[in-house]
């Protein structure tokens, strides 16, 4: 089977091939931009159940302390 060299295909196979690492780089920034979001919410989420646990241990003193 005869094969032709063309340019202008193997220059749009060249585009190609950057254009498809381009995207998988893009898509592993998305990826370990949305590991640090998630991070950062399970941090958030924390931080908001041990300030819920500090005024419910202030409420319990209060309630002692009354009595």
């Amino acid at each position: 089977m005869l094969q032709v060299f063309d340019p202008v295909i193997a220059e749009s196979e060249q585009a190609c091939k950057q254009q498809c690492r381009s995207l998988v780089v893009a898509y592993q920034f998305v990826a370990r931009v949305e590991e640090r979001l998630d991070q950062a919410e399970v941090k958030e989420g924390l931080e908001q159940v041990q300030a819920q646990e500090g005024q419910d241990e202030e409420r319990q003193v209060k309630v002692v302390v009354d009595y």
